[in-house]
Formats: C-alpha cells, sequence, structure tokens
C-alpha cells in the first residue's frame, strides 16, 4: 500500500503507468483523495451506519481487507481527513487503493462499478457537515500562549506552545 515512487501523484503520466504494470502486473492501484472522496467504515457498526445513511443511492463501491469504500464527489473543498464514530471521510492529500489491488491476502472487489461518481448522498453530506461542527466547536478554543499549527507529514492538526515553537524552529 505504499507508492511506487516518492513524487508518484506529481510525475505520474500514462505511458510511465503502463510501462510500470507491464513490468511487475502485481502492483496495485490507487488514486489521490480530493474532489473524490472515499468513504468507509473500521468497524461492522461503521459500515451498517454507512450504508444507512446512503440507502439505496447509486455509487462506485468497493470491499477492501475491512470494510466497504464509497466514492462519492466531495461536498467540502477543505475536506482532508475526518474520522467519526468509526467512519472515515478521506479526501485532500490522502490515498486509496482501488480494485483488483491486493493487501495482506485480500483481493480488493468492485460492488458496484458505476461508471459516474456522483454527489455525496444528502443525509451522509448531513452527517459529514453536522460532524465538522462538533469537530470545530472542540478545537475552536486555543489555550493562552499556544499555537495551532498543520503537521506536514501527518496532515493533522496540532497544538503547540509558542516558546516551544520558537525553540523548535
Amino acid at each position: 500500500k505504499q507508492p511506487l515512487n516518492f513524487r508518484w501523484n506529481e510525475d505520474w503520466n500514462y505511458q510511465d503507468a503502463r510501462w510500470f504494470f507491464r513490468c511487475d502486473p502485481s502492483l496495485n492501484i490507487g488514486f489521490l483523495a480530493g474532489d473524490v472522496v472515499d468513504v468507509e467504515g473500521d468497524t461492522k457498526e461503521a459500515n451498517r451506519e454507512i450504508l444507512k445513511l446512503i440507502g439505496q443511492y447509486p455509487h462506485p463501491a468497493y470491499t477492501s481487507r475491512k470494510s466497504i469504500h464509497h466514492l462519492f464527489l466531495s461536498p467540502d473543498k477543505n475536506l482532508r481527513r475526518l474520522q467519526v464514530n468509526g467512519i472515515e471521510f478521506r479526501g485532500h492529500g490522502h490515498q486509496s487503493v482501488l480494485p483488483p489491488s491486493q493487501h495482506e491476502g485480500t483481493r480488493y472487489e468492485w460492488v458496484d462499478q458505476s461508471c459516474v461518481i456522483p454527489p455525496m448522498p444528502p443525509r451522509l453530506r448531513d452527517f459529514y457537515f453536522a460532524a465538522t461542527k462538533r469537530k470545530n466547536r472542540k478545537t475552536g478554543k486555543i489555550k493562552h500562549g499556544h499555537m495551532r499549527l498543520w503537521c506536514f507529514l501527518c496532515r493533522e492538526e496540532k497544538y503547540l506552545h509558542k516558546r516551544r515553537f520558537e525553540s523548535e524552529l
């Protein structure tokens, strides 16, 4: 599940990809999320909740080792990654593996290969925005003397005291 080379998302082109697959057909396939969001559950309960929120809404979906991945157009241009109640919304800066890839002996399989990736269904979109509001409320206030930063490596929000930040520069 690791990218083939360091700058895989910058130097990608169709000819190189075809060449790599001819040389090693066992390579996996993935995509860089952003305009398309991968929604998956980390538990059986989370997967059931996602299915309840989606209903019969047609969309591309595939199975992995632990869950079902659902692909939708992003409802939020700022969506990077949000995890709530075992449901993960993976957006900008994150990647997902696609079928027919294989990981730890499990082959990823399409459940629905719909060609058109639709907008996120209303109930799932509402769930996402409600979770975003709850998260923002929790992290909205910063302790006196602290700063809110985004970690370049893990792409998550971090809090650091200003003195520590200045000393580590």
